[in-house]
């Protein structure tokens, strides 16, 4: 296709040439790959590292319950571990504060997601 012949392609789509620019954008936007595979692998990626790093989730539980006892307002604490996530214990668990720090120790500590991460009041 000449150069000629192009410029008179754009001449005679007029108004609609923005309208086939935004269409043509649209499908370079779709066709793009998207970051929610890849968060989906990141989270069982981390899980996995649990499972992998040669030592037990029984005692990953017991480090991080001892661990989470010694904090603040947490009191007396019990950790479940998986790989899918992280069920805690704690007397402390109907204060929104300790709620937080105890979720934000727990995924830093075990690499998973806050959603990934369930603070139940011990009884």
């Amino acid at each position: 296709m000449k150069i000629h012949d192009f410029s008179a392609l754009t001449k005679s789509l007029g108004k609609n040439k923005y309208l086939l620019l935004f269409l043509v954008l649209a499908l370079v936007l779709m066709l793009l790959p998207s970051g929610r595979d890849k968060e989906k692998d990141t989270v069982q990626s981390q899980g996995s590292e649990l499972e992998s790093s040669g030592i037990p989730l029984d005692t990953e539980s017991a480090r991080l319950s001892e661990f989470l006892s010694l904090m603040e307002g947490v009191g007396e604490a019990r950790v479940l571990l998986s790989a899918e996530g992280a069920v805690i214990l704690c007397e402390g668990a109907d204060n929104s504060s300790v709620r937080l720090y105890v979720t934000n120790a727990v995924s830093v500590y075990t690499g998973l997601g806050s959603d990934k991460i369930r603070i139940i009041k011990l009884k």
